[in-house]
């Protein structure tokens, strides 16, 4: 838990020390970066400034530059022998703007620049994942060459397709800080097949389905520079996964222990900091995200299976259960084709660290002695997985307010699912600021 707990820490500092440097980076300049338009703020919904911004401040620097044409009577008097006055010291330039902000859409998993000030996001989002896992377990075999296996083997397939309906909200409290909350209602079906060659090719097929709330999560989001003298943008991020789904340790169990239900949470609490980098490099924007999960342990205390026998009765149960962290990093790149669609390419890769579990089995004989008790524990480790995935999609907006964006994944590794698709439809209300709130004026 140590050794977890500081690697989370890590990224926090990382984060802070991204922060203390920018604040060090802006500690000189006027406060150019306060109000940025909705038309700037969000990717694939987002304007560039306004020609009539651009006017203005052509005209500010012109004012400034150059000095004022003299008048006729002026014009007379330079005929004067005497000594021309001193010239008038130019006043100091405009502090320099921020940027325009990128308006290529970034993907699901990296994030993007953030909801504007007083601005409220609704973002309702349907996706959907598709899994296949085959294997083959063979008990005493033989080779007799490279094609036929002697012995007792076991064909086993699971098909496994979920459907996530979830409504994100966001709020830009300032034009930098942003919170929201993800509400996600799971639709799951899992297929499993096991066929036993024993003569007669036996199959046994089962089905599971279960629909029921997920895991809510809560999010804040700090973009930590304004982006001056081209640097990339840093924003932080920290998610809160709770548990508020059905767990796998929830579910109804027949008295062998198989699931016959399926789970729609995790069943964990789950802590997620993480940086994301997005650098113009025009026409194209280049975004990057790192971060760490930080799965939180806990006493399940679940009985798993009950196997009375004629004079016994053994129970087993789950005990303590330490859930795996994960490693999260992704980078793409995005593209706009016009002022309303643009698309993105990118990679992803996800590394879980194996799970502690805590198994206890007790054993209770009445037989014609006097009864006992008999308590077991076992801990059991499990492999870690590697899913990496190639990420691509694509962003359209219709107006102002309303977008859509399509992100798909392709499993690229064996631990991955084989394929993802995540609809969006973000539509922006513009409803006051709460940021005079944190205000002094």
């Amino acid at each position: 838990m140590a050794a977890r707990t500081a690697a989370a820490m890590g990224v926090f500092v990382a984060v802070s020390l991204v922060f203390v440097v920018a604040q060090a980076e802006e500690a000189g300049e006027i406060a150019a970066t306060e109000t940025v338009s909705a038309a700037e703020a969000a990717p694939a919904e987002d304007a560039s400034a306004s020609d009539a911004d651009a006017d203005a401040d052509a005209a500010a620097e012109k004012a400034v530059e150059e000095p004022a044409k003299p008048s006729a009577e002026a014009s007379a008097k330079t005929q004067d022998p005497k000594p021309a006055a001193p010239e008038r010291e130019k006043v100091g330039q405009r502090p320099q703007q921020p940027p325009p902000r990128p308006t290529v859409t970034t993907l699901t998993e990296v994030g993007g620049v953030l909801t504007p000030r007083g601005t409220l996001r609704f973002e309702p989002s349907v996706e959907f994942t598709h899994t296949s896992i085959s294997r083959f377990n063979v008990n005493g075999f033989e080779v007799a060459d490279s094609s036929v296996l002697i012995g007792n083997f076991e064909a086993f397939r699971a098909d496994r397709d979920s459907l996530i309906q979830s409504l994100t909200t966001r709020y830009g409290i300032t034009n930098r800080f942003e919170v929201d909350l993800r509400v996600p209602v799971v639709w799951r079906k899992e297929r499993v097949s096991n066929t036993i060659p024993d003569g007669m090719s036996s199959t046994f097929s089962d089905s599971i389905r279960a629909y029921d709330l997920g895991d809510i999560e809560f999010g804040a989001h700090y973009q930590i520079n304004s982006g001056l003298d081209g640097m990339p943008y840093f924003i932080g991020n920290l998610r809160v996964k709770s548990n508020s789904g059905v767990g796998p340790f929830e579910v109804d169990r027949s008295t062998t222990g198989l699931e016959e239900e399926l789970p729609t949470g995790s069943g964990f609490w789950g802590i997620n900091p993480s940086l994301t980098i997005i650098s113009r490099q025009d026409p194209a924007v280049v975004f990057a995200n790192i971060g760490y999960v930080l799965n939180l342990e806990r006493d399940v205390d679940e009985v798993l299976s009950q196997m009375p026998g004629a004079m016994t009765l053994q129970t087993r149960r789950v005990g303590n259960v330490n859930p795996g962290d994960a490693i999260t990093a992704s980078v793409g790149m995005g593209l706009a084709v016009n002022q309303d669609f643009s698309f993105n390419i990118g990679f992803g890769y996800t590394f879980i660290r194996p799970t502690d579990t805590e198994l206890i089995t007790e054993t209770i004989s009445t037989g014609a002695g006097p009864t006992t008790r008999t308590v077991t524990t076992l801990n059991q480790t499990s492999s870690d997985f590697q899913a990496g995935s190639v990420l691509f999609g694509f962003g359209y907006r219709f107006s102002q307010n309303l977008a859509t964006s399509v992100d798909i994944a392709i499993g690229a590794t064996e631990d991955a699912p084989d394929f993802r698709v995540n609809l969006r439809v973000p539509y922006t209300i513009p409803i006051g600021s709460l940021g005079s709130l944190f205000s002094s004026d």
